[in-house]
Formats: structure tokens, sequence, C-alpha cells
């Protein structure tokens, strides 16, 4: 396996990752426009619990930006980069 290949694969998670937040927050404004409109309690409270499922994805893509010059993350993908090269 090329390291090229590796990277492009892990786009592409990113940008999937990125696709599923995106679609759960438009369901969770759609939901919430709809509550405050028909004053439905229900329908807030599902909204807000779409959003909560929102979080499972968003929480560690935030976490791997803000760590991705750690010294743990640098020497496994060098690891990962020495691994590849056979």
């Amino acid at each position: 396996m090329r390291p090229e290949a590796l990277f492009a694969e892990s786009g592409q998670a990113r940008n999937a990752f990125d696709l599923a937040y995106i679609v759960i927050f438009l369901f969770y404004l759609c939901l919430r426009i709809f509550a405050l409109a028909s004053h439905s309690l229900a329908t807030s409270d599902l909204a807000f619990d779409i959003l909560a499922c929102g979080a499972c994805i968003l929480f560690p893509r935030l976490v791997f930006l803000l760590i991705k010059d750690n010294v743990v993350i640098l020497a496994v993908r060098k690891a990962l980069s020495l691994l590849t090269q056979c």
C-alpha cells in the first residue's frame, strides 16, 4: 500500500464525517424551526436529541484537530509512513 493511498482514504473519511454532521445539523434545524412554529415541546426535545447525536461525530473531529501536532500523533504518523514504505 502506498502512503498516498492511506492519506487519500483518511481524507475521504473526514469528508464523510463532515457531511454526516452537516446532514444531522440540517435535520436538527428543520425540526427546531418546526417546533418553534408549532409550539411543540416534544418536537423541540427531539431536535435537541438529534443535535446531541451530532456531538458524537463533532467532538472526536475537534479533538483530533486540536492535537494534530501532538508528539504521540506525529510519532504514529511517522511509524505508519515507515511501515508503508516497504
